[in-house]
């Protein structure tokens, strides 16, 4: 139908823009377009990684696009992966849509959640020490001991685990929660611990994702607590210089504040530029990867997500053929021999629809984005004004990592999701408890729990 691929990238990608548009017309009719919600974060993921980039590329240059289609079959590669977006973007989107949210708390007292008890303090100072601690190692590099980093497929074989070189994540529930807090002094501890992550985190070469994400946490905390939908233009503009400048920059350290402001001199001049970068191409690389699943390694089921999910956050001391499913898959599976194709997937990225894709191929991903619609709705539910304090802190840090989730692969998005959710479970543990309803002592009580409004049933 297309000659070129510079036109069908044009027509998919005013598509797609209809299609976010139609969408965001129907989210905000119910309220659910604003900062803080899951549906939103989706949203611009979608259209900077399928709209943005596609149509930037088309004035700074389509190498990406016809390398890619040159070894993967030409146009009806295209053709074929740009249906394959606008079934999986409804599919989302409409269970987004229909999924019900409910406030949440977890078992928690709801008159306790502004205490903080001796073990929650202790965890949360725990846990900050440990993030400190890897972030100067392995970030700034200001403290000795993080030379011995070695990573071979993803996996950490040196004498550094995977948890001492994320440890530095450990940072965003503790922040998030004291910036949710009432408590005045809880709020300024928590904006110092931004003050703190970013300032260190910034000059560090594989950082970048986590700094954009920590100034997006505290805005949207900060938008919350205001009863606002969007945030100050000034946070808008703040997190768009930093990610331009991270983005300017890429896996280079920053060291000092002239580069600083070199780069961000550079953002007008490079403005469309940013939008076209490798960083964002999820198109192009799910042109090449879904050819090599449809044509040459198959796909692989879920079974690297269920291996990660399953065995992931054992340490490999301890479990060292813990990935056993995943290097079972790979023997499995027929090798891919062409060098070129082999090295230009290497560290490349589909977005997560295209993780889907090889999970099960077309029906993978319209059941895998119904999947993620329906779960991303019950996060909003997490940030709804009657969750408990602890509940909405754990769903605003998930929230701030959503828009870089999407762009990576399924395993990807579980290890950070699981990674930020370990200071959150131990701080749970220790948490005051609501106290349990007992229904066998009292018959008149079971009747007046039936007559209870849904709000008070969910409590």
């Amino acid at each position: 139908m297309f000659s070129r691929i510079e036109d069908l990238v044009l027509v998919q990608s005013l598509f797609i823009f209809g299609l976010l548009a139609f969408f965001a017309i129907l989210m905000a009719r119910r309220g659910l377009f604003h900062w803080y919600s899951t549906g939103f974060w989706t949203w611009a993921a979608m259209l900077l990684y399928f709209v943005l980039n596609p149509l930037a590329s088309l004035v700074t240059g389509m190498f990406l696009y016809h390398r890619n289609l040159l070894m993967s079959g030409g146009m009806p590669r295209a053709e074929w992966v740009g249906l394959v977006l606008i079934l999986g973007m409804a599919a989302f989107f409409i269970t987004y849509l229909l999924t019900p949210a409910s406030p949440l708390r977890w078992g928690l007292d709801e008159k306790q959640q502004e205490t903080l008890n001796l073990p929650m303090l202790l965890i949360l100072g725990g846990f900050l020490a440990v993030a400190t601690l890897s972030l100067l190692i392995y970030r700034t590099r200001f403290v000795a001991g993080g030379e011995d980093v070695v990573i071979q497929g993803s996996r950490f074989v040196g004498n550094t685990t995977g948890y001492q070189y994320i440890a530095d994540t450990f940072y965003f529930f503790p922040t998030v929660y004291l910036l949710a807090s009432h408590a005045r002094w809880k709020n300024w501890l928590g904006f110092l611990l931004v003050a703190v992550y970013v300032g260190l985190t910034i000059t560090s070469a594989h950082s970048r994702f986590s700094v954009v994400s920590m100034m997006l946490a505290f805005s949207m905390v900060v938008t919350y607590k205001s009863k606002s939908r969007w945030p100050h233009p000034i946070f808008i503009a703040l997190a768009f210089i930093g990610g331009a400048v991270l983005t300017l920059r890429g896996h280079v350290p920053l060291e000092s504040t002239e580069e600083l402001i070199g780069f961000i001199k550079q953002i007008p001049s490079e403005f469309i530029g940013l939008f076209s970068t490798v960083d964002s191409s999820m198109l192009a690389s799910f042109y090449l990867e879904s050819h090599v699943r449809d044509n040459i390694t198959g796909y692989d089921y879920l079974l690297p997500l269920i291996n990660y999910l399953l065995f992931g956050f054992i340490p490999s001391r301890f479990f060292p053929q813990k990935y056993f499913l995943v290097d079972w898959l790979r023997a499995s599976q027929p090798p891919l021999y062409d060098h070129l194709t082999t090295l230009y997937l290497y560290g490349s990225k589909s977005s997560l629809l295209g993780s889907f894709y090889g999970n099960g191929g077309i029906l993978g991903v319209i059941v895998l984005m119904a999947v993620m619609g329906f779960l991303l709705r019950k996060v909003d539910g997490m940030l709804s004004r009657e969750s408990h304090l602890i509940v909405k802190s754990i769903g605003f840090t998930w929230t701030c990592f959503l828009w870089m989730i999407w762009g990576s692969h399924d395993y990807w998005g579980a290890m950070v999701i699981g990674s930020n959710t370990i200071p959150a479970l131990f701080f749970w543990l220790a948490a005051p408890k609501a106290a349990s309803v007992t229904h066998a002592k009292k018959p008149q009580t079971s009747l007046a729990w039936r007559g209870a409004t849904p709000h008070e049933r969910d409590v």
